[in-house]
């Protein structure tokens, strides 16, 4: 028998793995897998059971929002490379980023039979100071509405949510002036929001930084350019993005295994959508092709007749 660890988050979202729970199980017990399930109790209690006991299992399944996934990541980068079981993922968050990212069923039981049928993806992962993230580390503008927003607040009005509690923040936006060493440049500015990203939507919007691989041990850095008034550039800003418009004179745009990147004042950082703490310096690098996620297999084109 295979082995396989199912460690969910059951407050994420609104709560609907409840009503699949069973559906699931059964769909994993059928592939011949024997189970071992822990609803998480607090924050980084995932953390924790992944780290203590994910390195004895053939399968680890999580199932959460994206903050569940960047606890699994964080852990299981912690682990020996050859102790990390390939993950499979059932998302139910507000969001679910990485599960975009990865063309993921939004669809509970479609996603538990997709896991069990599916192939293994290598993907890159971030690190970020003696920590890592799954998908993205940020700091500026809006960047704190995902660990801001109540979950209730997500829970009743969805994706909505983070729309209310962004537009809270537009009349104390400010800018931060940084220096980013790539390692081949250095770039100098005032900025009002940057990330360094492995992903294909944010927040989500699905993004075009140009071609994105997700395991070619290359990460996405975008910074957004303050001017002389930050609220009346937003419109232009907002215009640029809708339109995936990264070459716009607003943006900075850099694909990067590293960089350094320093203030002359502590900013506060988000990772995966989680508050990452005040940091004066941060060094961020890609860690190549670091786990194996289980993703849908890809379906065969049907042959036209001519």
């Amino acid at each position: 028998m295979k082995s396989l660890l199912f460690v969910f988050n059951p407050k994420s979202g609104k709560g609907q793995l409840a009503s699949n729970l069973m559906e699931i199980l059964n769909i994993f017990a059928s592939y011949q897998y024997t189970i071992t399930v822990h609803p998480t109790q607090e924050p980084m209690d995932g953390y924790r059971t992944i780290l203590e006991q994910a390195a004895g299992y053939d399968l680890l399944v999580i199932s959460g929002g994206d903050g569940t996934v960047s606890e699994c990541v964080r852990a299981l980068m912690q682990l020996p490379k050859n102790q990390r079981p390939p993950i499979g993922y059932i998302p139910s968050g507000t969001v679910n980023d990485f599960a975009s990212s990865r063309g993921l069923s939004k669809n509970m039981v479609t996603a538990a039979r997709d896991i069990m049928d599916g192939r293994r993806q290598l993907c890159d992962i971030g690190g970020f100071e003696d920590t890592f993230f799954a998908y993205v580390a940020a700091f500026g503008a809006f960047t704190d509405v995902a660990y801001d927003t109540p979950q209730e607040s997500k829970n009743l009005f969805g994706n909505l949510a983070y729309v209310f509690e962004g537009l809270k923040r537009v009349p104390d936006l400010k800018s931060y002036r940084l220096r980013i060493d790539t390692g081949k440049e250095q770039i100098e500015g005032d900025y009002l929001f940057g990330m360094v990203a492995n992903t294909t939507s944010i927040g989500g919007i699905r993004v075009k930084f140009g071609d994105i691989a997700l395991n070619d041990g290359l990460s996405e850095l975008i910074l957004v350019k303050a001017s002389s008034s930050a609220a009346l550039s937003l419109p232009a800003i907002f215009t640029a993005v809708a339109r995936q418009d990264f070459s716009s004179p607003h943006f900075v745009y850099r694909k990067v295994k590293s960089a350094v990147l320093s203030s002359q004042e502590p900013i506060p950082w988000t990772i995966d959508g989680e508050y990452g703490g005040l940091h004066e310096a941060v060094t961020v690098d890609t860690h190549k092709e670091a786990l194996a996620v289980i993703v849908p297999q890809k379906k065969t084109p049907r042959s036209g007749k001519h």
